[in-house]
């Protein structure tokens, strides 16, 4: 084992495949879920298959149709993507995966908080390297945009109101303005 891992405990972005399938059973039990869930999107879901299934099963609600089991495997079977999202035996193994449909709305919340944090988590990644200066040619401005920009698509995403975003917002300002006056203090390097 290589020296510099130990004391490094690996960690897994956030996710819940559990309530992903609980939520997609519901749906395909019944397809009213969707008024309680309108704000999830394929991408909230950390397991790509399940993202696919309820993109599908969104299409044919949207446009009126039913969405269960048999009508999505039929449809996946017919563009040969039957496989791709893990087959008969993972769409009735979805219903099987829930109890009821009442929690429906818990499990699509649960789904995109996982989102969120691992957004969270990447626009934290992406800042500590930029600020390392890992990213050529970024300046500090463009570095505390793009992390504000990308900090302000998550909390759309989790349902976080504008005032949030905002405070947020001040608060970077406020940690800009506090560097620069640091660096101002210390005087040149």
């Amino acid at each position: 084992m290589n020296d510099l891992m130990l004391g490094l405990s690996p960690r897994l972005p956030p996710s819940n495949i559990r309530a992903e399938q609980a939520f997609l059973g519901a749906l395909l039990r019944n397809n009213k879920v969707a008024e309680k869930s309108s704000f999830l999107r394929h991408d909230h879901f950390a397991d790509p298959i399940n993202g696919k299934i309820f993109q599908h099963a969104m299409k044919r609600i949207d446009a009126g149709q039913l969405a269960d089991v048999l009508t999505l495997k039929t449809d996946f079977e017919s563009a040969g993507t039957l496989d791709e999202v893990g087959g008969t035996k993972y769409l009735v193994g979805l219903i099987g995966a829930t109890i009821t449909v009442i929690n429906a709305g818990d499990y699509a919340k649960v789904i995109r908080d996982c989102w969120v944090r691992r957004e969270l988590i990447e626009v934290g990644e992406n800042l500590v390297n930029a600020a390392f200066g890992e990213v050529l040619g970024a300046d500090t401005a463009t570095i505390a945009a793009e992390a504000i920009t990308r900090i302000d698509d998550a909390a759309a995403g989790s349902g976080t109101t504008k005032n949030s975003v905002t405070t947020l917002d001040n608060a970077m300002d406020s940690a800009i303005a506090a560097m620069e006056h640091a660096r101002d203090r210390k005087g040149p390097a």
